[in-house]
């Protein structure tokens, strides 16, 4: 059974902070406070995987992934205070070591998925820091509950941490925190600034190629631009557009990256894009390119475990790639929402341009909604559009539709 953040609040014998136990005074209670970090990890869609693959399957899918947890709170001097399904409940008496020990169990478990792609183990993790009272009973206080909610919201091999633990951490670790936006979490008060930690070398990037697209003569960045947008709609114009492009710019091979699910489940979201966009390059060149320059297409595959079935971590990986790369002046992509906010601030502050033609969430884009958070390197360079609107438009729109 999988165990959602609900239940893993209550494995954590919390709701929240508690009374102290019998015979403790507040007072009693709050001299033994310190700061600890506090591990939540949870298995995403195990649930559907023994409906599809049978108890003895997931009998085993789970022995592995608990071994694989388990050796790696040990290596981190974790504690499990408790295991329910493929619930785990751990705290560190070290923050950094939380985090460390997080994205260890991300990382051997991307492993072992490479190893046996049909039972891949699609952990989701969150961590915060907080003063807790040890008891008798568990340990006391918010910290943990805010942990657990966090797991809630993590992707398949997304270690998300609040904000405490960034401030705690960001100096004494290798890693990049990319915003993912203030959520509001169940049984909290206070609006909580979440973000997801990526070790250095997989899917961070350093302050590269700012502003790519300004080296680029005005013409030849119109183009590109039309390029991507004409490319993921389908249209076909795009071979009109780069003849009426202005003469003496510069030739030779520029390249758009473009990142979808090309296997996997999501097969069929990833590959008829792709399809599109060979094809509108294809006539582009032949029409001459765009100014003269060659177009090149830089394919990558973001397919990940259910229930989207395609990994945020990879993607993000996979525009610091494109970001790295000085010949890639704009994207494609992607085709999932979670995704996209994990490449925006990538992509925002490497100046990548970022077109994807399926994304709906309002955070994405709309500053209300959490976009700034994204784009925080640079908030007023909106480097990210998308061809389809979002769910606070299409919503209300599909809804007026079947009521008419």
């Amino acid at each position: 059974m999988q165990v959602g953040p609900r239940r893993m609040t209550e494995m954590a014998g919390l709701r929240g902070v508690r009374e102290p136990p019998d015979g403790e005074t507040a007072q009693e209670v709050q001299s033994g406070s310190i700061t600890r970090g506090f591990l939540f990890a949870d298995l995403r869609g195990y649930t559907r995987f023994v409906e599809t693959r049978g108890a003895a399957a997931a009998a085993d899918l789970l022995l592995r992934y608990r071994a694989l947890v388990r050796a790696q709170i040990s290596r981190y001097t974790g504690a499990e205070i408790r295991t329910e399904g493929d619930g785990f409940y751990v705290v560190f008496p070290a923050v950094s070591a939380a985090v460390q020990c997080g994205l260890a169990i991300v990382d051997e478990a991307r492993t072992a998925s490479a190893e046996r792609p049909d039972e891949p183990i699609a952990v989701g993790i969150g961590i915060h820091a907080g003063e807790t009272i040890e008891t008798a009973d568990g340990y006391v206080g918010g910290a943990v509950n805010i942990a657990a909610r966090l797991c809630g919201l993590a992707g398949p091999g997304e270690v998300l941490v609040s904000d405490t633990v960034r401030a705690l951490t960001q100096t004494v670790l290798p890693v990049t925190f990319v915003p993912r936006g203030r959520r509001t979490l169940k049984g909290v008060t206070d609006h909580v600034a979440v973000y997801m930690v990526l070790t250095h070398g997989r899917g961070s990037v350093a302050a590269v190629g700012f502003g790519r697209l300004r080296g680029l003569p005005r013409g030849l960045r119109v183009g590109l631009v039309l390029a991507i947008s004409i490319a993921v709609i389908g249209a076909g114009l795009l071979g009109w557009t780069v003849l009426h492009r202005s003469a003496g710019l510069p030739l030779g091979t520029v390249k758009i990256g473009l990142d979808m699910p090309l296997s996997g489940d999501a097969i069929t979201r990833g590959v008829p894009i792709r399809d599109a966009v060979e094809l509108a390059i294809e006539q582009a060149n032949a029409a001459g390119g765009i100014g003269g320059a060659t177009i090149a297409l830089d394919v990558f595959d973001d397919a990940g475990a259910a229930p989207i079935n395609q990994d945020p971590v990879r993607g993000a990986a996979n525009v610091a790639a494109m970001a790295a790369d000085p010949g890639v002046v704009a994207m494609v992509g992607p085709a999932a929402s979670p995704v996209a906010a994990s490449e925006i601030p990538i992509t925002n502050r490497a100046g990548l341009l970022e077109c994807s033609p399926a994304n709906t969430d309002p955070g994405l884009t709309k500053p209300r909604d959490g976009a700034l958070d994204l784009r925080s390197a640079f908030p007023t360079r909106i480097n990210y559009i998308r061809t389809a609107p979002s769910d606070d438009i299409q919503g209300p729109a599909l809804a007026s539709f079947m009521f008419t």
